[in-house]
């Protein structure tokens, strides 16, 4: 697996994504992992067997330390503030607006227990849903893709039952009418790393669950050809590398693609001068802050 180097388990890797990619090296730094990784794999095996705990070990130490001395009252704050603001908020995407409130939510619901929250944020997913057209952006910040491969999250994470390849049929169609060869932006936020997030986490429940393939074989190849050209062009910097490398090492069956997490699409963070009021509403601002108090305390 290309995104775990040699010091760095994949949680401890996942966890620090986001800042991660904000180095003007990490297009370089992946490059030279996913050239290396025959190299890099031999090293990991063998320092897993000299070293009992890995730095994963060590942060949860420190955060556990840092959040205990959060309100435990919070938590609960994040959730009413969230669950009010989700009713009228405009932005329908996962990491500013409404799909990543109901990430939280659901996430909420099972923490609590309560089934009827749980039944509330589900038709807060129908209203979100319905909301929908063709006239939206493709983007994965505000767009179609981020709320597909949210939906796809929330299946996998037995949030929502039912046919997933019909769920999400029209977000595949919508997808592959992209022509992704005339893109320029190849970010995760509203380029093309969004796109092939999207179709790695659709490809992912399709082989796990033995589903019909919605995308042919012609399309993925024509996608994998894309992306090696922009893997092996060192001129080329984005944040989207790891992403790109993953389909492609999948492709060539090198690698088996992982269960989508929220880690993929966002770091977990709780700062210091943290506001309920002065952040952004999905996974990018308060439901990224609730999750942390949930997933990592």
């Amino acid at each position: 697996m290309i995104n775990e180097s040699i010091i760095f388990d994949d949680h401890v890797y996942k966890s620090n994504l986001s800042n991660l990619k904000k180095s003007p090296t990490f297009s370089k730094a992946f490059r030279f992992f996913y050239r290396n990784r025959k190299e890099i794999r031999e090293l990991k095996k063998y320092y897993n067997e000299i070293f009992k705990n890995d730095l994963s070990f060590f942060k949860k130490i420190n955060d556990e330390k840092y959040i205990q001395n959060v309100n435990v009252n919070l938590i609960h704050e994040i959730s009413n503030y969230l669950l009010l603001r989700c009713f009228s908020v405009t932005d329908l995407g996962i990491l500013k607006g409404k799909m990543g409130i109901i990430i939280f939510l659901f996430h909420y619901s099972k923490h609590i227990n309560s089934d009827q929250y749980e039944e509330l944020t589900r038709l807060l997913l129908d209203d979100l849903c319905n909301s929908l057209n063709s006239e939206m952006s493709y983007s994965f910040e505000s767009g179609l893709s981020g709320i597909g491969w949210g939906i796809q999250y929330l299946f996998l994470q037995n949030f929502i039952s039912g046919d997933i390849n019909e769920i999400l049929e029209d977000f595949d169609n919508e997808i592959i009418k992209i022509d992704f060869h005339k893109m320029e932006n190849l970010s995760l936020n509203i380029g093309l790393g969004g796109i092939v997030q999207y179709i790695n986490a659709r490809l992912y429940a399709i082989i796990t669950l033995s589903l019909n393939n919605p995308f042919e074989e012609s399309y993925l190849r024509s996608l994998y050809l894309k992306l090696e050209k922009i893997v092996e062009n060192d001129e080329i910097d984005t944040d989207s590398i790891d992403i790109f490398v993953n389909y492609i090492m999948f492709y060539k069956n090198e690698y088996k693609l992982k269960v989508p997490s929220i880690y993929d699409v966002t770091n977990l963070d709780f700062p210091k001068d943290y506001s309920i009021r002065k952040y952004n509403l999905g996974l990018n601002g308060t439901a990224n802050v609730g999750l942390k108090l949930i997933m990592e305390a």
